[in-house]
C-alpha cells in the first residue's frame, strides 16, 4: 500500500482513481476549493486527515477512514461508495450517506442533516452517562464510560413504492 503523509490537496479530484492508497495526517483544504478528493477508488484509507471540500468519497469501494475531520463544509461525503469502515470520525456535512452499501461506523460523532438515504450499515455505539447527581456545595461527578455495541441493520429502498 503506497502511504501519502503530512499533505495539503485543494485540487480537484485530488486522488482520482488511486489503487492501494493510505492518506495519513493530511488536509484536504485550500483556495482552489476542489472537489471530490477521492473518486472512483478502491482500497483506500484515510487516517487523522482534515477535510474541508465537497464530495471527498464517491463511488469508492474499500474505504477506511479513521480519526478523521468532515466539516460542515464537506458535504455529500460518502456517495455510492461500498464496504465502507468509519472510525472515530466526525462526520458534520449534510447528506453524509447515500446509496452505499457495507457500511460500518463506530465511535462516529454525527452531526449531519438528512445524515442517510438507501445506506445499509451496521453501527457500534459509546454512551456516556454522568453517576450521581450534583449538589449545591459539591461539582458534579467524573463521566463514568458506559460501552455498548448495538448492531443496526437498515435497508432503505432505494425507490418509493409504486
Amino acid at each position: 500500500m503506497k502511504i501519502i503523509e503530512n499533505q495539503t490537496f485543494d485540487q480537484e479530484r485530488a486522488l482520482y482513481g488511486a489503487r492501494n492508497v493510505k492518506t495519513a495526517n493530511c488536509r484536504f483544504d485550500g483556495p482552489a476549493d476542489g472537489e471530490s478528493a477521492f473518486k472512483e477508488c478502491a482500497n483506500i484509507a484515510a487516517e487523522n486527515c482534515f477535510f474541508n471540500l465537497r464530495y471527498p468519497f464517491w463511488h469508492d469501494r474499500g474505504l477506511v477512514v479513521k480519526g478523521c475531520e468532515l466539516t460542515e463544509n464537506c458535504r455529500a461525503a460518502l456517495w455510492y461508495s461500498r464496504r465502507v469502515r468509519l472510525e472515530d470520525t466526525r462526520l458534520h456535512g449534510i447528506k453524509a450517506l447515500r446509496e452505499c452499501s457495507g457500511v460500518e461506523l463506530k465511535g462516529c460523532d454525527i452531526r449531519s442533516p438528512e445524515f442517510s438515504k438507501a445506506a445499509r450499515m451496521r453501527c457500534s455505539l459509546s454512551l456516556t452517562a454522568l453517576s450521581g447527581s450534583p449538589t449545591r456545595n459539591s461539582p458534579r461527578p467524573p463521566p463514568v464510560m458506559l460501552t455498548s455495541t448495538v448492531t443496526v441493520t437498515a435497508s432503505i429502498p432505494t425507490s418509493a413504492p409504486a
